[in-house]
């Protein structure tokens, strides 16, 4: 049992307890006194209407009715009753008619005394009400006996219902601690239950929404975190990958010009050769930091925007008669495309193009078709491919190739991240996904 439950279990007992405790006392203090309070108050309202002269009242019939004895006496026959007055209490009693006297035989309460009133009736009359006052000790005893069974039944019953109770209100805040204490372990796989629209069950239904709120933090935080490590490996890898682009042609041409220095180069034919490899490695790296300053310049949004109006079906068909010429190996190309006029950069949406249209024709494998075509506003360009769809969740990132055994002639891997960022740009959609063989390129746009 929890201590809360304790706690609620003694505050109702000690309560009922206490309940019972002042009934018994108040039985045996008190109820003599109360008593006797009881029989003046009504020999004083019996009293006062008696006196009243606008009344008509039967003595009689008050005597039997209350159990009283009514005499009105007249002053000088005072001496023939006991009425225990003295001179001064009869002469104000003449004086003050609103003046009352009461008498009690014996303090003892013995059963054969009696209560009496004394008042003045007129000027020259008293009148005297007298009850038998029995001694209230028996009463009182036959009283308080009855109160102790009824308080033993009743302190029974109270703890029975009070443990009950303390159960009923207690569960629910016992419920309340264990889920405060799974959430205390982010555990939040059960809720708070509660039934009742109390105040226990607000607090409950509080509690639910603070783990909640707490659940989404802590996941959107995980989310944060976990992209956070995404993006510092993704800079890593990029950093590592700009690296093993850039140690390639200076190595080249470091070992190059060390030859030409060194005088390898015996005729002009060998030192021209040597030079061309030295031009077409600063090319290449040309290239490289040009498409790297551009994709820093996408990321912060710094890219301009020459607008004007465009077919694109014939940038198209003109990158495909250039790779076409450029690739000597007999492709199959199928080419379905129709007029579709764009307003936006002409060239950065020609270099989207020409970059699918030659990683078609890259990496395309042997004996297989490259397929260009255009339905509606979707545009798409795909060739039969081995890459998985695994694979293809990464194609979008620079320096990603998904086949590590391809020369690096082919390019540096950041062709596709370029693509992404112009579409995004233009606000185009944009996509790739794998159908049987093939791997499909696809964006939508133009005029409707």
């Amino acid at each position: 049992m929890s201590s809360i439950r304790n706690k609620l279990f003694f505050l109702i007992a000690s309560v009922i307890t206490m309940i019972m405790f002042f009934m018994v006392a108040f039985n045996e203090v008190y109820f003599e006194k109360y008593f006797l309070k009881i029989k003046k108050n009504q020999l004083f309202y019996l009293a006062n209407e008696i006196k009243d002269p606008r009344s008509l009242i039967d003595l009689s019939a008050i005597e039997e009715k209350n159990n009283i004895k009514i005499y009105i006496i007249n002053e000088r026959y005072l001496n023939d009753i006991d009425v225990s007055l003295s001179k001064e209490d009869m002469t104000e009693l003449f004086e003050n008619p609103k003046k009352f006297v009461f008498r009690l035989t014996d303090t003892s309460f013995s059963l054969d005394k009696e209560l009496t009133i004394i008042t003045s009736y007129n000027k020259n009359q008293l009148l005297i009400i007298s009850t038998p006052f029995s001694s209230v000790k028996e009463p009182v005893n036959i009283i308080t006996s009855f109160h102790l069974k009824i308080v033993l039944t009743a302190l029974v019953l109270g703890y029975v219902l009070s443990i009950i109770l303390s159960r009923i209100i207690t569960a629910s805040i016992i419920d309340m601690g264990e889920t405060a204490k799974r959430v205390a372990k982010l555990d939040f796989s059960q809720e708070f239950k509660s039934y009742s629209k109390d105040e226990i069950g607000i607090l409950g239904e509080n509690l639910n929404i603070m783990s909640a709120q707490l659940k989404d933090s802590i996941e959107k935080l995980q989310e944060d975190i976990e992209k956070e490590r995404k993006i510092d490996k993704m800079r890593k890898e990029f950093i590592s990958s700009v690296s093993h682009e850039l140690k390639t042609p200076i190595a080249i041409i470091n070992n190059y010009c060390e030859g030409l220095k060194e005088g390898i180069a015996d005729d002009k034919e060998t030192a021209d050769f040597y030079l061309d490899i030295i031009m077409e490695e600063t090319e290449n790296m040309n290239k490289l930091v040009q498409s790297l300053l551009f994709l820093s310049r996408a990321e912060r949004g710094f890219i301009t925007f020459n607008s004007e109006r465009f077919n694109i079906k014939e940038i198209i068909e003109n990158e495909v008669k250039r790779a076409e010429n450029l690739n000597t190996e007999d492709k199959k190309v199928i080419v379905d495309i129709k007029d579709k006029f764009f307003v936006g950069d002409k060239e950065q949406l020609t270099a989207v193009i020409k970059n699918l249209v030659e990683n078609s024709f890259k990496y395309v494998e042997p004996e297989g078709e490259i397929i260009i075509k255009s339905e509606n506003n979707r545009f798409t360009i795909g060739n039969t491919s081995h890459i998985s769809e695994k694979e293809i969740e990464n194609i979008w990132l620079p320096f990603y190739r998904a086949d590590k055994a391809r020369d690096r002639k082919l390019g540096t891997g950041l062709g596709l991240a370029i693509v992404k960022e112009i579409l995004e740009s233009h606000k185009l959609k944009y996509g790739v996904y794998k159908e049987d063989d093939k791997i499909i390129f696809w964006f939508e746009g133009g005029e409707e």
